[in-house]
């Protein structure tokens, strides 16, 4: 593993990766390698804060359950203590209710409650209170339930990407990347390709999703054909107005060439109840109703436009490890008939981490609507293998 600063001893992220591309072009297949570099390297080089092993740095305790645990302390999260020992490789969560000590003689940050701060030294856990500070007697008491997140004063100067996920800790997300690339009777190249953001900070809630895909396919000395050009980009703006009920607005804009989708512009607007939300896990289920409002236009067929019914779905669970899966869906039917004119969209997403920050993540998605060319109907399905930066 390397630290941000062993770029400077080498060449420069950007350098290898445009000699990759150089390559690249020079025969496809070695996309494939891009792809793949394009996640490993960054994450070896600039994610890691240290080169050295667990048993070469100072040392933490955590007592759990009469049983004292010598290591070195990674993060503080709502979930507990990321911990990894001296004992073997890997690291393990710790829930703060299993922790009956821990001591530290480095500095850490601990980001609490409405945005406040704890530093110093770790000196144990009282009456589900951490205690950090210069010492004992002075140390502050933090709630383990309000902390948001926690990290090491070292680690926090010394790597990017912890400074990154600290000063961004309300936010979470992924970045997504699929590439496929076909050789035989037909050729064919496709590129998917999708940002998910969350920010969670009472009493707002926001969610932003942008997914593209293009693909082109090449059959004998025949032109190249393209059989995919999609977009879709929605906002999610949610404020909490009372308890589990909430307000939304919700713009969203797509487009899908092939399907003679020149573009549709279908915004939304209600109110809704979260059922479950879970601060210490990737835990939600949150159901929107509302009213919408849903353009379209279908190149030279012409255009379309209705006033709709909003309902709608946002779901996530995390079974452990990691491992999350989520769920999205809506429906706007028209207002006054509808089976004349209707919109729905369904994805599911099984995200599975591989080494932090990559992860592999399952995507499933489902579209149905009203689309007035036969040829290409009503429905399409598709599932997606991606590779993903998790932050």
């Amino acid at each position: 593993m390397y630290k941000f600063s062993s770029l400077r001893k080498s060449h420069s992220l950007r350098e290898v990766v445009s000699t990759i591309f150089v390559a690249a072009n020079c025969d496809r297949k070695l996309l494939t390698l891009v792809f793949l570099i394009f996640f490993l390297i960054p994450t070896n080089i600039v994610y890691s804060d240290s080169s050295t092993s667990v048993e070469d740095k100072p040392k933490e305790e955590v007592t759990v359950r009469d049983k004292k645990l010598q290591g070195r302390i990674i993060q503080l999260s709502p979930k507990g203590i990321k911990f990894a020992t001296i004992y073997g490789k890997g690291e393990i969560t710790i829930s703060y209710k299993d922790i009956e000590e821990v001591l530290s003689q480095r500095k850490f940050l601990i980001f609490y409650g409405e945005d406040q701060l704890a530093r110093g030294r770790l000196f144990g856990i009282e009456d589900g209170q951490l205690l950090v500070g210069s010492d004992m007697s002075s140390a502050r008491r933090v709630p383990v339930n309000e902390i948001i997140t926690g990290v090491s004063q070292e680690s926090y100067d010394e790597s990017l990407w912890t400074r990154f996920k600290t000063n961004f800790r309300y936010w979470h997300g992924s970045y997504n990347l699929g590439y496929t690339y076909e050789e035989g009777a037909v050729d064919k190249n496709k590129v998917e390709t999708s940002i998910d953001l969350r920010r969670r900070k009472k009493p707002t809630h926001f969610f932003f999703d942008l997914r593209y895909a293009f693909e082109n396919e090449q059959f004998g000395g025949k032109p190249e054909k393209t059989t995919k050009n999609e977009l879709e980009i929605s906002l999610t703006g949610a404020y909490d107005f009372k308890g589990s009920v909430f307000v939304f607005v919700r713009p969203a804009y797509e487009f899908d060439k092939p399907r003679n989708i020149d573009y549709r512009w279908y915004p939304a607007a209600g109110i809704g109840y979260r059922i479950v939300e879970k601060e210490d896990k990737e835990t939600l289920l949150m159901i929107p109703f509302g009213i919408g409002y849903v353009y379209e236009d279908f190149g030279g067929i012409g255009t379309n436009s209705f006033l709709s019914w909003f309902l709608g779905l946002q779901g996530s669970y995390e079974f452990g490890h990691g491992i999350i899966l989520s769920a999205a869906a809506l429906y706007m039917p028209k207002i006054t008939d509808p089976s004349e004119d209707w919109l729905f969209r369904a994805l599911l997403d099984l995200t599975v981490p591989i080494f932090d920050p990559i992860a592999v993540k399952l995507r499933l998605t489902n579209t149905n609507d009203n689309n007035p060319t036969e040829e290409v109907g009503d429905n399409k399905f598709v599932a997606s293998l991606l590779l993903s930066l998790v932050f």
